[in-house]
């Protein structure tokens, strides 16, 4: 969150403006790089292989990073002025023409309800996770504040999770 800060700071103030605007400079400044990640839990924190932090992505001269990088930026970009309940990293599963594979993408709360923000690509519209819910399957919503398990299968309990440093 705290790498993000001086990128949150040239925002706009109001806040769908301001999401949007984070939402335009992840999709359209950091290039998406389509290599997998492996996330595990390793004493209650989020490991993962290959993923990039935010203050990692912040200082590539020209950063690239796949789903998990992203998203984790974009979310670090939020949180700097929105509460950690209504900003997650959403790990889960995309249905996408008859496939089903592991992704990541950042989920919020707007005035009328919950949103997808695809981190890969600029926004193009909001996205209301009810009319999405089918295609995006989260199994953890996770963010610098701890975790929520969405698929009690699939359980994280994190008590920190220095990702979003």
């Amino acid at each position: 969150v705290k790498a993000a800060a001086p990128l949150a700071a040239q925002l706009p103030l109001d806040t769908d403006s301001f999401t949007w605007a984070a939402w335009d400079i992840v999709g359209r400044q950091i290039a998406y790089s389509n290599y997998g990640s492996d996330l595990h839990l390793v004493d209650h924190t989020v490991a993962c292989d290959r993923c990039l932090l935010p203050r990692e992505l912040i200082a590539m001269k020209n950063p690239a990073s796949n789903c998990v990088g992203k998203s984790a930026l974009l979310a670090s970009i939020l949180r700097n002025r929105l509460p950690p309940e209504q900003v997650w990293v959403a790990i889960g599963q995309l249905v996408k023409n008859g496939e089903t594979k592991g992704h990541a993408w950042v989920e919020v709360w707007g005035k009328d309800g919950w949103y997808v923000l695809e981190a890969t690509m600029p926004p193009g519209g909001w996205i209301p996770l009810s009319q999405v819910e089918t295609i995006y399957r989260p199994e953890a919503l996770i963010n610098d504040a701890g975790s929520r398990c969405v698929d009690p299968g699939q359980c994280l309990k994190v008590e920190s999770c220095p990702c979003q440093a």
